[in-house]
């Protein structure tokens, strides 16, 4: 088995948590709009027959399967390494474990964790988008989502360094998550300009 890396602080992209938050949600408003611009919503709504309830169908099923691969993973790890439950987060030399099997645990443990945590967001995004009218961007995201979550997971899992999780990261989050906020984003400025101008009703 290849040695894995050890377990180090990471450096936030741009040097900030905060300048790198403002810049994904300008990628996401950015994809959004192209996305609405070159009419994609009604090509792949229309190739899809996929209207709201359904896409809101897709985003609860693919909730409940996009843990799965992290969720294997770390049961393996448990058997394999000999981790009772309820233990998560060993210290150093608990268990009796070297510091490569317990940088394995952890990069596995953690890949699960952070998939189960950025749930809530994905699925209240895609739900919001869904209803939105936007069912076809809603397939498109959930289908991004999935497969960078699940290569995330299986890079992450590795244990070998943690820069393996970054290319699901990419997928899932730039593709995906990101997407679905930016059109939210989008669909709330408009509303309340269309309100401030006197067009609309909050």
């Amino acid at each position: 088995m290849p040695k894995p890396q050890r377990l180090r602080v990471p450096e936030p992209p741009l040097g900030s948590v905060a300048r790198f938050q403002v810049l994904q949600t300008v990628w996401g408003v950015v994809l959004a709009l192209a996305f609405e611009f070159v009419g994609a919503e009604a090509a792949v709504g229309g190739a899809l027959h996929v209207d709201a309830p359904l896409a809101v169908a897709l985003v609860a099923v693919v909730s409940q399967l996009v843990f799965l691969p992290g969720m294997h993973k770390l049961i393996e790890a448990r058997r394999s390494l000999g981790v009772p439950q309820p233990l998560h987060h060993l210290a150093e030399r608990e268990l009796g474990l070297s510091a490569d099997q317990r940088a394995i645990w952890l990069s596995r443990l953690r890949a699960y964790e952070n998939v189960i945590e950025w749930l809530p967001p994905f699925v209240a995004s895609a739900i919001a988008t869904a209803l939105l009218g936007a069912p076809g961007l809603t397939v498109v995201c959930c289908a991004t989502y999935f497969v960078g979550r699940v290569m995330y997971q299986l890079g992450y899992g590795k244990g070998r360094d943690p820069n393996m999780r970054i290319p699901g990261l990419i997928v899932s989050d730039f593709f995906g998550l990101l997407v679905l906020r930016g059109h939210c984003i989008v669909a709330l400025v408009r509303h309340f300009a269309a309100v401030a101008a006197g067009g609309a009703q909050p």
